[in-house]
Formats: C-alpha cells, sequence, structure tokens
C-alpha cells in the first residue's frame, strides 16, 4: 500500500500513527492523515516528532527539506485547532505499538494511489492523500478543510501546477522492472518476504520473513537459498543483473538464516491467529502474483518507514536493505532482531559499511 508513497509522504503516515496514539486511538483515522498533512505541509516534522514521545529511533535528526508549502501559516493553524477539538481522547497509546489504518483510511490511500495514476505522477504526494480525503463527503474532518475553502478540486488544481519530476532511462527502467516501487533491491526484499510469508500461509509479512529475505538477498544467491522463488516469474524477473558486496560472510549468513528458521517455527502458530494488517502489498497496473497480496506486520511497516530516516541520515539517495535492517535492529520490540543484536550486528557497523560502499 505505501510503496508508491514519496518520502514525503511516508513521514505524513509516520506522523499520522504518533497522532492516533498521542489521542489514545484504536486505529490510524483521517483525522489523524490531516493533521499530519497539516504538520509535514508547514515543515513541523521533527518538532511534532519530539512532542509526541519520537527521538533518534524513528525521527530522523536531520528536519527534512519541503517543498512550497500549500497552506499558508495562519490556514494551517485555524485547521490544526479545528482537528484537535475533533479528536476524542483517552490514555495514550505506546509508540511501540501496533495501530492499524482504519477502514476510512485505507480506502483514501487505495483512493490517492488511483489518483497518482490518473494524473500520471511517479509517486504519490501528500496533496494526493489530501485530495483523496476530501472526496469522503461524510468525514467531519474533511468538512472542516472544505469549510476553510480547501476543496478538492483546489487541491487537484495545485498538483497539476506543479511540475511532474521526470525520470531517467535508468530511473524508468528500474521503476518498472521493480512494479512501481522507489527501492530497487529493497523492493525486491519484500517481495521474497512475502513470498516466504505466503509460502507457509502467514496471514502476514513477519519480522522473522523480512529477517531471512533480508540475509537472502544479501548473499546473492536467491534461487539457490530460497528454491520458492525460482517459480514466480515475475520475480524472477525483478533479479539483479549485477552482483553487489555483501554484508554478511557466507557463515554467518547461513547461521543466521537457521536461527531465523527456528524461531519462525516457534511463532508459526501465533502467526496462524494473528490479524492482517492494513499495511501494505506493492503497487502496480500489472495483475499481482497472489503472494505480493500478503499484507505487513505492524512491526514491518514500521521498519520500512524508519528506514527511510535512516537513509536520511546516512545522506543516500535511495532506501537499500541495509537501512531496514538498521531500523529492525534498533526496534526493541522486535524480538527477533535479537538474534542479530547477538551475533554483534549494530546499526553502527550497518553504517559504517554503507559509507565505505559510497
Amino acid at each position: 500500500m505505501f510503496d508508491k508513497f514519496s518520502d514525503r509522504a511516508r513521514r505524513l503516515i509516520f506522523l499520522a500513527r504518533l497522532k492516533a496514539g498521542q489521542r489514545g486511538g484504536s486505529a490510524i483515522e483521517l483525522e489523524d492523515l490531516l493533521t499530519a498533512f497539516v504538520i509535514e505541509d508547514r515543515g513541523g516534522f521533527l518538532d511534532a516528532g519530539s512532542k509526541w514521545g519520537e527521538s533518534g529511533t524513528w525521527v530522523s535528526q536531520n528536519e527534512p527539506a519541503t517543498s512550497k508549502s500549500f497552506l499558508a501559516p495562519e490556514t494551517a493553524a485555524a485547521l490544526l485547532t479545528k482537528l484537535e477539538a475533533l479528536s476524542p481522547r483517552s490514555q495514550p497509546v505506546m509508540n511501540s505499538a501496533e495501530m492499524p489504518l482504519s477502514q476510512a483510511s485505507q480506502n483514501a490511500i487505495t483512493r490517492a494511489d488511483a489518483l497518482c495514476d490518473e494524473m500520471q505522477r511517479s509517486w504519490i504526494e501528500p496533496l494526493n492523500l489530501l485530495a483523496a480525503i476530501l472526496e469522503h463527503r461524510n468525514s467531519k474532518a474533511a468538512q472542516i478543510f472544505r469549510d476553510g475553502g480547501i476543496t478538492r478540486e483546489r487541491v487537484i488544481d495545485s498538483i497539476r501546477k506543479q511540475t511532474a519530476p521526470a525520470l531517467s532511462e535508468q530511473t524508468r527502467t528500474t521503476a518498472t522492472s521493480n512494479i512501481g516501487s522507489p527501492y530497487g533491491r529493497t523492493s525486491l526484499v519484500l517481495a521474497l518476504a512475502k513470498l516466504k510469508a505466503w509460502t507457509r500461509g502467514a496471514v502476514t509479512v513477519r519480522a522473522e520473513d523480512l529477517l531471512a529475505a533480508l540475509v537472502i538477498e544479501d548473499k546473492g544467491a536467491i534461487v539457490r537459498d530460497f528454491p520458492e522463488a525460482g517459480q514466480q516469474p515475475e520475480l524472477l524477473a525483478r533479479l539483479p543483473l549485477a552482483l553487489h558486496a555483501s554484508f554478511f560472510g557466507p557463515d554467518l549468513a547461513q547461521d543466521l538464516l537457521a536461527k531465523v528458521e527456528a524461531i519462525r517455527a516457534e511463532t508459526r502458530k501465533e502467526a496462524a491467529s494473528e490479524k492482517p494488517s492494513a499495511c501494505v502489498g506493492i503497487a502496480s497496473h500489472e495483475p499481482l502474483p497472489p503472494y505480493a497480496l500478503t499484507p505487513m506486520s505492524d512491526t514491518v511497516h514500521r521498519a520500512f518507514i524508519a528506514s527511510t530516516h535512516i537513509q536520511d541520515e546516512l545522506e543516500q539517495s535511495e532506501t537499500r536493505p541495509l537501512h531496514v535492517m538498521a531500523a529492525l535492529l534498533e526496534d526493541q520490540s522486535c524480538k527477533p532482531a535479537q538474534v542479530f543484536r547477538d551475533a554483534g550486528i549494530t546499526r553502527e557497523k550497518i553504517a559504517a559499511f554503507l559509507k565505505a560502499e559510497k
């Protein structure tokens, strides 16, 4: 569901999750998304993250560069005041707790994806999501925007006036081969993790699946280590032509895979009984293979969002598999990652490896 989201749109979703937890919600609602839109639009990502109890692990220490704001300062302040009054309050939810998107929020994201395609844009931006939310006629939060003169038509007009970023031929080819994802190798890791989960009949992609996929992709012998991948033509077409430097040594990789497999065996009963998350699939204009429809668990979803912040901190141009690995290692609630921490794999070692690759 978030594969086509730009970095700004991903930060918006992250802020919406923090906001929902701060007000004690059980799901991320439209008002949380709209509050996050206003804050992100005005460049308040870092301040809001600190205010709502996130620092270091999930929030980038460098405020991301923002484009020209859609909302005027006074309009943004008025909207936030009205949205705050609309939101019911209860006991705050810990930021590490899993939280799904509400059905209305899921529908808005699906519609934002379709709108992005209709307007021939490569990535979903915050304005696409705003326009989609404003289509919800029964949403009190959306009505606050409409009452303030912020209509779907006005947002669409603003999107049209923006110049769509041109894709180089290399970027265009990569995006096509990776089913619309901005990730490249990281998109392949997600596909492998989905196939892992789907093969064993799991409801969601769990951290164990993602960790196994990260090690398998890093080794560069995907079909040998994961024979099921060789039975998926769509996946085979996405395998990289060039080799990359491996982070894990062969012996360590085999040891980690064995331990992750043991964890997957231990948690199979738990995985079978869990409820599917709203978090995500692979975006595509083509029919999707069945494994690609397996949603992420919220732990895996958080790791992909956090990986973009680590990417920013390391000043790298694309999200890489090791960014996702670092995010999992920093999530102390991710118990399967303890196997990697026990093996001496740290965020600092990953950062040093990535910097040496430059």
